[in-house]
């Protein structure tokens, strides 16, 4: 296993193993990502998995007079979104009416 995988993990991932991402780094918090008629979706939390799982990490190789490569290979690489949907009633809603909001989370994996 390659050093830079403990330090990583020592360093910056949480007790899952993930790093956690403050979605106002990305997304103004007064902004949500989508917004169509009654439907505004946003971004509740972001976290990136298998930061800690490098197999391979060449840096700074010259290719050229003036040009480095770097390679990094990733076991695997896991992005995971929890995003919120609220859907308002129209304003000619009765008072009856009701917000309706659903979060779920979607997990993206590359490897």
């Amino acid at each position: 296993e390659l050093g830079v995988n403990e330090f990583v993990r020592n360093n910056l991932l949480n007790e899952d193993g993930l790093l956690v991402i403050d979605p106002s780094t990305i997304v103004d918090d007064s902004a949500s990502m989508f917004e169509l008629n009654m439907l505004t979706m946003s971004i509740q939390s972001i976290s990136i998995g298998g930061l800690d799982s490098f197999q391979k990490m060449e840096l700074f190789n010259p290719i050229g007079n003036y040009t480095l490569q770097n390679s990094l290979k990733l076991d695997y690489l896991t992005l995971i979104l929890e995003m919120e949907a609220v859907v308002q009633a129209p304003s000619s809603a009765s008072d009856t009416d009701a917000l309706v909001t659903v979060t779920g989370e979607e997990k993206i994996i590359w490897g």
